[in-house]
C-alpha cells in the first residue's frame, strides 16, 4: 500500500533490541494519532488517504511521527502526560520483566504502533465514533503488513478499540491480548471484562508468562550433554 510513502513519518517505533533472540519481540498497539488544534486535513477520509505528508505543517508532521515522539517522550522522562500511554505502560512491563533502573529502557526493547492510519478528530480524543469502513479495512491492511515485518512473538493492544476493529488475514500464531488504555480510569480500577483485574495487571500478568530476562543476569550455557 502507498499509504507509507504518503505520511513516511508514520512507520512504527522499532526498540533496538526488539529483534534480540534472548528477549520477547513484543509490539505494543496503541489507537491513533492526534494532530494540533487548528488541523483540518484528518477530518475527512477522502482529504487524509488522498493527501500527503506535503500539505502538512511541520508541527503536525511532527505529531504523527511516531518513532519521533516516543524517543521525545522517553528523552523527557515522560514530563508531558499526553506521553503516559508509554510511562505507565513501560512501568507495568519493566516491574513484570526486565527490571531495568529506569522504565523508559522498556523502549528499547519493544516495537510500538498505532493500529488506526487517520488521526483522531479533536485533539487527546478518540477516533471511536468517528471511524468508517474504510479506516477499518485500511488499517487492518497495514497492520497486516506490520505484522509480516516485525514478527513480534507477543502482542498488547493498549488500546480496546484497536483490538475489537483487528481482522486477521490468518489466524495469528503468537499471543495477543487487549488492555484497557494506560491512562484511563480502568487502568487502576478492576472490571468484570477483565476477570475483575485492573488493566495494569492484565499486562503485568501476561508480560510475566513472557519470561523476560531480568537485567543483569546472564543466561548460564547449556549443559553439555556429550560430556562424560
Amino acid at each position: 500500500m502507498d499509504f507509507f510513502t504518503r505520511y513516511p513519518m508514520m512507520t512504527p517505533h522499532v526498540g533496538s533490541n526488539y529483534h534480540l533472540r534472548t528477549k520477547p519481540s513484543l509490539l505494543l498497539v496503541g489507537e491513533s494519532h492526534y494532530l494540533p488544534d487548528g488541523a483540518t486535513q484528518h477530518l475527512t477520509p477522502a482529504r487524509w488517504y488522498g493527501g500527503n505528508h506535503e500539505t502538512l505543517t511541520p508541527a503536525e508532521a511532527h505529531w504523527i511521527n511516531t518513532a519521533s515522539v516516543l524517543a521525545s517522550a522517553c528523552a523527557e522522562n515522560f514530563r508531558n502526560k499526553a506521553h503516559w500511554i508509554w510511562k505507565n505502560a513501560f512501568e507495568v512491563i519493566n516491574d513484570a520483566g526486565p527490571g531495568y533502573p529506569e522504565a523508559r529502557e522498556i523502549a528499547n526493547d519493544v516495537a510500538f504502533v498505532n493500529f488506526f492510519l487517520r488521526p483522531a478528530p479533536e485533539r487527546g480524543g478518540s477516533v471511536a465514533w468517528h471511524l468508517t469502513d474504510e479506516d477499518v479495512e485500511l488499517a487492518n491492511t497495514a497492520f497486516s503488513m506490520r505484522l509480516e515485518q516485525l514478527a513480534p512473538t507477543a502482542i498488547v493492544f493498549v488500546s480496546s478499540l484497536g483490538h475489537r476493529r483487528f481482522q486477521p488475514a490468518v489466524p495469528l500464531t503468537v499471543p495477543v491480548i487487549s488492555t484497557p488504555h494506560p491512562t484511563s480510569q480502568w487502568w487502576n480500577r478492576k472490571a468484570k471484562c477483565y476477570g475483575g483485574k485492573r488493566g495494569r495487571d492484565v499486562l503485568s500478568d501476561f508480560v510475566a508468562t513472557l519470561k523476560w530476562p531480568r537485567a543483569g543476569v546472564r543466561s548460564l550455557p547449556s549443559p553439555n550433554t556429550d560430556a562424560p
